[in-house]
């Protein structure tokens, strides 16, 4: 019997029924060369009540690629502004997870991969998640492209999951996601 991944492809029809919008946290990144300009960043809001794991590593995710793009290169930065995009019962989680802790970009990572390994437990969690999205399969009522895109956003946030190797940037290379995605389109007979 295949063991449930973190992130199952193949969302249940329940959640097929109205959910609320996500909830954003907007921060303003000014031109260091032009203060005149700037431009808005969102980052999704966790709120560990009503999120999925899927939700938790989007935050995630996006909050570390949102990082350089607002200047926040140092552990003080990526501390204080990540209690901004997390609500309800996990504050308490992170909160545990950093006191004590001095605020650098080293223990920022660990406390990082602590807060997600407190969501999804599992230590073997990566390579699960990887095995499924490897034998997953197109359902007909699925476009080519919507398969596709769901495939490269789990690549993606495969990569804030518990036991993948932080030097690894690739999950799937993009020959390796050719290969999922062929193999995955149904068989004409």
């Amino acid at each position: 019997m295949e063991e449930s991944p973190p992130l199952p492809f193949y969302q249940p029809d329940s959640s097929k029924e109205a959910v609320s919008p996500t909830k954003v946290q907007t921060f303003k990144r000014v031109d260091p060369n032009d203060a005149n300009n700037s431009t808005k960043i969102n980052i999704p809001i966790f709120d560990s009540s009503t999120g999925t794991n899927e939700d938790l590593l989007r935050t995630i995710s996006c909050f570390n690629k949102s990082c350089p793009k607002l200047g926040w290169t140092n552990g003080t930065k990526k501390f204080s502004n990540f209690e901004l995009v997390i609500t309800g019962a996990c504050e308490a989680t992170w909160s545990r997870l950093i006191e004590g802790v001095s605020a650098t970009n080293e223990n920022f990572v660990t406390c990082i991969q602590d807060f997600v390994h407190s969501f999804i437990s599992k230590d073997d969690a990566f390579f699960t998640q990887r095995e499924h999205l490897q034998n997953v399969h197109k359902t007909r009522n699925m476009t080519v492209r919507t398969f596709i895109l769901r495939l490269q956003e789990y690549n993606d946030l495969m990569a804030e999951l518990p036991g993948q190797d932080p030097d690894v940037d690739e999950i799937f290379t993009d020959v390796e996601l050719i290969r999922i995605i062929y193999n995955a389109m149904p068989r004409i007979f």
